[in-house]
């Protein structure tokens, strides 16, 4: 009897431990699921949409591409050539954020911080405190990796664009420069199968598994590239980006520190 009692005690137990590690591990799915959630939010809102007014004695040009705020003091990341301008040219540059009901957002100007034509990277700066802006990731992509951009392909729905879209891909293949004389270039570049469109320029292209920024969104050839030969033709490539070594160098070297 005393027998039976005791192994009744251990298959109970056995039985709670079962049914404690089912519960635990569904809080777990839960928790991961939510907070997937949030993160995806959160570079939601961390995408800006970017408004340039160029204009000279000959001309008034408007152009337009998206952004990401990459520290809570307003620094934006975006690509130089949604913002950069020619000798004699002067610019205005709105930053629209998109974290209302219905994508309302507030307008601010923004300055530029850096710029660089040769990593097709620029810093912008806006006022005010952010609670939404993204991770940068110190881990480059692999290829196969699950990621996603947000960004305002054809630009936002007021000028007539697609608004502010969502797009999961994953990385096809790196790419690096080879010089002339045969030398490769350390850093590799990224391809992958997300489709950018024109306005796309400038958006975050997350890693799906952490919601860090990756890379930055180009359908850009930077112009140190047209002086190289490639193993791949790039002119006819979609899904072009920035890979994030690129980005770290160049907030480096421009002595950007992320708050």
């Amino acid at each position: 009897m005393e027998r039976l009692k005791n192994i009744f005690i251990c298959a109970f137990y056995l039985l709670s431990f079962i049914v404690l590690i089912i519960v635990v591990t569904e809080a777990i799915k839960v928790y991961e699921s939510y907070n997937t959630e949030q993160v995806l939010d959160n570079n939601k809102k961390s995408t800006v949409f970017i408004n340039v007014k160029i204009s000279d004695n000959n001309l008034n040009l408007v152009v337009s591409g998206s952004g990401v705020i990459i520290s809570k003091n307003g620094l934006i990341l975006t690509c130089n050539h949604v913002v950069a301008k020619r000798p004699g040219e002067k610019i205005e540059i709105a930053v629209i954020t998109k974290t209302g009901v219905n994508n309302t957002g507030k307008t601010y100007n923004a300055q530029i911080v850096a710029a660089d034509s040769d990593y097709d990277l620029a810093v912008l700066k806006i006022k005010g405190v952010f609670k939404n802006f993204a991770r940068v990731s110190d881990t480059m992509p692999k290829i196969g990796d699950d990621i996603y951009l947000w960004s305002f392909p054809l630009g936002d729905i007021m000028v007539g664009g697609m608004g502010l879209m969502f797009e999961r891909g994953y990385l096809l293949q790196e790419y690096y420069v080879i010089n002339e004389e045969g030398k490769t270039s350390k850093i590799p570049n990224m391809i992958s199968s997300l489709s950018i469109l024109p306005g796309s320029s400038g958006g975050g292209i997350f890693f799906k598994e952490t919601g860090e920024l990756a890379a930055l969104a180009s359908g850009f050839i930077p112009s140190f590239y047209e002086d190289y030969k490639t193993k791949i033709n790039l002119y006819n490539v979609k899904g072009l980006g920035i890979s994030i070594r690129y980005i770290i160098r160049f907030l480096e070297e421009n002595n950007i520190i992320l708050e």
